[in-house]
């Protein structure tokens, strides 16, 4: 079953997309973690990649205001149309 990932996921090597490093460390401030994540969303974007991000860590809203929507699990959901099922 994981071989089949292959055909939808395309390995990002970071040498492609270092040039958009510095914006994402001036984008995302104190949220280390996540500019590798963040500055890959902005090579994609300006190479005319529609994209977005799924996380929870409020910490990459900042991206939105570069044109790269965050969703967390409740917008995605509302977004995909799909309700929330609480268990009982």
């Amino acid at each position: 079953m994981l071989s089949s990932l292959e055909l939808f996921i395309k390995i990002a090597e970071k040498e492609s997309f270092k040039e958009s490093i510095p914006a994402a460390q001036g984008i995302l401030k104190d949220n280390i973690k996540d500019v590798p994540y963040a500055a890959l969303a902005l090579w994609l974007k300006e190479r005319g990649a529609k994209i977005s991000i799924w996380s929870n860590d409020k910490g990459l809203k900042p991206m939105q205001e570069h044109g790269i929507k965050v969703y967390d699990i409740k917008e995605l959901l509302d977004h995909l149309k799909i309700s929330e099922e609480k268990e009982p």
